[in-house]
């Protein structure tokens, strides 16, 4: 017998008809009501379910009845009943069980997480300004991410909220961290509409653009997509830094503090991997001769690749290049000796040109050899 404890009720009248449960090594459980009629007596049919699982029946990308007639580990399936005030205990079914017809929901039953709905009301109730959240799933489940990669994050989806806006609009604070889930609660820096506290219908046009690109993403086609180049950009440098950290995308808003269920999106890591090959593959790349330049490092991240160098006659250069080619260089105190490449990459989908600079070497130059 496994003892679960109630982790987060889904569905609620004249009782508990559905919730997940979690048991002492923090395997969670989907748990649905029914009632054995040979028995006369009410009983939870569930199986274990992973958080990326529960993420795409929370976004309404399966329903309930798929869920668990597809557990994850395959036939493996618990009889739940009330162990006093604080447990339930979950008995395994034998080998072969297969659920009947009445210990499932219908099809197309739909539920979601209400403590998303619930604590994002909250914040739009206490803050009176519109909040949604943008976050990250990892493959290993650790839920964490380093801070110059959820930096860089959080830098870029403030460019594409901007860049979907008439006037480019970037007054966006960050609110709250989920740690349980990773995700930032993040909220806007304007008032809500009086009446229903409702978040303006530009901040609402803002976030459903944001929802149609990440929507863009996961089926991996821009192709006759109008898109702004601010958009693109920051799109593309979003899926990449997903892709290149194997996270899944997590993305929602509500648009009324009374709202009853959360505006999602949900991307994997593989369709982000798949979308940003797909960039890449209709991208024609035209590379330009080596560039030298001497001057100092104003910044070097080793998570992400990127670089900024200020030359002697004050001009900033920035571009990527690989993570271990970084280590090492000694931020703005030392002058360095530098030589890269330009490489200029037209997207035939968009038509759009972009120039990166790609790091070839450097070397710190003596003092005496300073120019």
């Amino acid at each position: 017998m496994i003892k679960l404890y109630l982790y987060e009720i889904l569905e609620y009248y004249d009782g508990i008809l559905l919730f997940v449960g979690k048991d002492r090594f923090g395997s969670k459980y989907i748990c649905s009501l029914y009632e054995d009629e040979e028995e006369a007596q009410e009983y939870y049919l569930s199986i274990r379910i992973s958080d990326e699982r529960l993420t795409e029946l929370f976004d309404h990308k399966v329903d309930l009845r798929t869920v668990l007639l597809h557990p994850e580990i395959d036939h493996e399936y618990f009889k739940i009943d009330w162990d006093g005030p604080e447990y339930f205990k979950a008995e395994r079914f034998p080998e072969g069980f297969s659920p009947s017809e009445n210990m499932l929901p219908e099809e197309g039953y739909m539920c979601q997480s209400q403590s998303m709905v619930n604590e994002l009301s909250g914040y739009m109730n206490e803050r009176k300004s519109p909040v949604f959240t943008i976050g990250a799933n990892d493959s290993s489940g650790s839920h964490t991410i380093s801070a110059s990669v959820a930096s860089k994050l959080l830098k870029d989806f403030t460019t594409l909220y901007g860049a979907t806006r008439s006037e480019y609009h970037t007054n966006i604070e960050v609110v709250s961290t989920q740690a349980a889930s990773f995700n930032f609660v993040l909220s806007v820096k304007e008032e809500l509409l009086p009446l229903f506290d409702r978040i303006s219908p530009e901040t609402e046009a803002s976030l459903n653009r944001i929802e149609h690109l990440f929507s863009l993403m996961e089926h991996g086609d821009l192709s006759g997509e109008e898109i702004k180049k601010r958009e693109y950009d920051a799109l593309v440098s979003i899926a990449k830094t997903y892709s290149e950290n194997n996270l899944s995308l997590k993305f929602g808003y509500i648009t009324s503090s009374s709202d009853t269920f959360v505006k999602k999106s949900y991307i994997n890591s593989t369709d982000i991997s798949n979308f940003v090959s797909r960039i890449e593959s209709s991208q024609e790349i035209d590379e330009h001769t080596d560039q030298e330049a001497i001057g100092t490092f104003e910044k070097c991240d080793n998570n992400t690749g990127d670089w900024i160098f200020v030359t002697n006659s004050n001009e900033r250069i920035s571009g990527k290049s690989e993570r271990s080619a970084l280590s090492g260089i000694v931020i703005s105190e030392e002058q360095y000796s530098i030589r890269y490449k330009v490489t200029s990459s037209t997207n035939s989908s968009t038509g759009q040109e972009k120039k990166t600079n790609h790091l070839i070497d450097h070397k710190p130059l003596e003092k005496e050899s300073f120019p």
